[in-house]
């Protein structure tokens, strides 16, 4: 087994580690609540979060891309945090996910109601993208689990890579932070597909997707998917 399929199943298998990582998230749907983090940080579990997701025409997508990468710092990122923005290069053809942090429905309401009269972000992004998207996908996430992300070490250092994890049945998980890959958030429906189960893992070697998807095939009860994903420039996650 290689150095990267053993971290990776030391991440992902129910096992003993380090003192550090013992405890285990062996999860159903019913259990999946259990809020806990390395994180001291607790007002991250009292947030919402939009999971969307945009598919876009195959010769449009460049042009999507480009207008995220001028207008969402400059304009949307004013009204409410964002997570993630990422470009999914397998398990999902011309998509592009991202991540927006919310206090509450009701605050995402007010930023939705804001940007509606924010005619730059109208007439710059909103009506151009259009001809732009096949298809639009949310739902709303509680984060159920969460630990800090790798940061890169100087901004000319090369980004990190993603994999969002999704499935429909229980799994079994580490709370274990391996040098070549670590999970960074676990997330919950709480509006859209309510039986689905997400996980956001940062990995440093484009190869270690590869053992990610062979080990959660192995560790979920059915519907496994696997998004190989690159954060554009402006992705808080890089």
């Amino acid at each position: 087994m290689s150095f990267v399929s053993r971290y990776v199943r030391c991440m992902l298998l129910n096992v003993k580690t380090s003192k550090a990582s013992t405890a285990s998230i062996c999860t159903t749907a019913s259990q999946f609540n259990s809020k806990d983090s390395t994180s001291s940080n607790d007002d991250l579990f009292s947030k919402v979060y939009e999971l969307r997701t945009y598919s876009t025409w195959p010769d449009q997508h460049k042009k999507f891309i480009d207008m995220s990468t001028e207008w969402i710092p400059k304009v949307r990122q004013k009204y409410s945090k964002l997570v993630g923005y990422w470009n999914v290069e397998i398990g999902g053809l011309n998509q592009v996910i991202h991540i927006w942090e919310y206090d509450s429905l009701s605050h995402r309401a007010q930023v939705r109601r804001s940007l509606a009269a924010d005619t730059t972000w109208l007439d710059s992004f909103v009506k151009p993208s259009f001809p732009c998207l096949a298809h639009q996908d949310t739902c709303l996430l509680e984060l159920t689990h969460a630990f800090p992300a790798m940061v890169k070490e100087s901004p000319d250092s090369d980004t990190y890579y993603y994999a969002l994890l999704s499935t429909n049945g229980k799994f079994q998980t580490m709370k274990d932070n391996p040098p070549v890959s670590r999970i960074v958030g676990c997330y919950r429906p709480l509006i859209g597909d309510i039986n689905m189960q997400y996980v956001l893992i940062q990995m440093e070697s484009v190869d270690t997707v590869v053992d990610i998807a062979k080990l959660w095939k192995e560790k979920t009860e059915k519907d496994a998917k696997v998004k190989f994903m690159n954060p554009l420039s402006f992705s808080p996650l890089q």
